[in-house]
């Protein structure tokens, strides 16, 4: 190894420490501004990452160096493994909801949702690269066609060829933060699709049937198994494990909205939305 060469590993180990000291920085600063503020003083006391509770325990030590490990995650009904890597411990859960005011608009709306989905371009219809890695999708069974991607970026191009799906959702407050998607999700028939989670439980998700086969289709929610209809709306926490039996001779396609979730006000969905854009930074998971 050459002398430049030897000096590598250890540039890259002050890279590294630089990231991390700086994520962590952010991270307190922006813990600071929830002195004052009991709502946002009570989200960061009942927030968790990994298993890990953030808030007042927190050091930049700990930051960087894993933060306080031995308290257990208050589950509630939920399973181990549907603890979510971005945890709120104190929002109600669910893992099937009641209809609200939000199906009965969606519902509301369903001929221009399904008018606007003819007129896509099957050609145009795409697979989402986090569903095809993760092992749920082959690339040919299940296809989506996004507005929001989940990273708070609207899908421009899109979002013209469906001017009126586009407008509905941009008078629609929250839609497109804190990893809320909207999409269509093309399900074609013999499809099943494995046993998964979201990484957050910070959102509620609405599926509105577009094209729904009539039998030989469910839809398992943590221990509830449901099924979609014909121009209705269901609303689950997809933080809660779900697995897809799609056995019909049709294709099934519903309208995927996600909104935040109903407790969390507008500060505390800014913060979240902050704190999330942290973590996504190198040095803190």
């Amino acid at each position: 190894m050459s002398m430049p060469d030897a000096h590598i590993p250890q540039v890259a180990a002050s890279q590294s420490t630089f990231a991390q000291l700086t994520t962590a920085t952010k991270i307190l600063t922006l813990l600071l501004r929830c002195q004052g503020d009991a709502r946002l003083q009570n989200l960061c006391d009942n927030l968790w990452l990994d298993r890990k509770r953030f808030g007042s325990h927190m050091t930049p030590a700990g930051l960087v160096n894993s933060p306080i490990n031995c308290e257990q995650v208050p589950c509630g009904d939920r399973w181990a493994n549907e603890i979510p890597a971005l945890f709120c411990s104190h929002l109600t859960s669910h893992a099937v909801w009641p209809s609200d005011e939000i199906c009965e608009l969606l519902e509301r709306n369903v001929d221009m949702f399904r008018e606007e989905f003819a007129s896509i371009d099957p050609n145009e219809y795409q697979v989402d690269a986090r569903d095809h890695i993760s092992g749920l999708t082959d690339g040919r069974n299940w296809t989506v066609f996004p507005f929001y991607d989940g990273y708070g970026n609207l899908q421009v191009d899109n979002a013209r060829k469906c001017p009126r799906i586009a407008e509905f959702l941009g008078s629609r407050a929250g839609i497109g933060s804190i990893g809320c998607m909207a999409f269509f999700s093309i399900m074609n028939p013999k499809t099943h699709v494995p046993p998964h989670t979201s990484e957050l439980n910070t959102r509620m998700r609405y599926h509105l049937g577009i094209e729904v086969p009539e039998q030989d289709i469910h839809f398992r929610v943590h221990d509830q198994l449901i099924t979609w209809k014909q121009d209705r709306c269901i609303k689950i926490d997809d933080s809660y494990e779900h697995e897809v039996f799609q056995q019909s001779d049709r294709r099934r396609v519903v309208f995927v909205l996600d909104v935040p979730h109903p407790e969390l006000r507008p500060e505390e969905i800014e913060f979240l939305q902050e704190f999330m854009r942290c973590i996504a930074a190198p040095g803190l998971r």
